[in-house]
């Protein structure tokens, strides 16, 4: 019987403030098939959020690339202050989120959790 990994619920960003772009806690992604993060951020919050890889055995901040949805993905308090980003694993070793601020204020805090499909 084979083991099942996953990343149980942890906090990657708490109370950041976005107007210093802040990067978050790299997470070690191997071992699981999909991956959500969930972001909650205050009202004022206007930025957009990038999520970023390494397959570097070690992290190396220097090495990450951003992935690509085909989309800017805005994170608007004003709008919602609750948003969810699934990722599919296709061999990533580690995440990162990046926040970049585009003029707004206020906090964001952030999960990642993680799951292996069924066999």
């Amino acid at each position: 019987m084979s083991r099942r990994s996953i990343i149980r619920k942890f906090q990657v960003f708490t109370g950041e403030d976005t107007s210093l772009n802040p990067l978050s806690i790299p997470s070690d992604v191997s071992g699981v098939d999909s991956i959500t993060y969930q972001l909650s951020i205050d009202p004022a919050v206007n930025a957009s959020m990038e999520i970023h890889f390494s397959n570097d055995e070690k992290f190396d901040q220097a090495s990450t690339e951003k992935l690509d949805f085909g989309q800017l993905t805005t994170l608007l308090g004003s709008t919602d202050e609750s948003y969810i980003v699934h990722i599919a694993n296709k061999g990533f070793k580690w995440l990162q989120v990046r926040v970049i601020d585009n003029g707004g204020s206020g906090n964001v805090n952030a999960w990642i959790t993680g799951t292996v499909g069924g066999a």
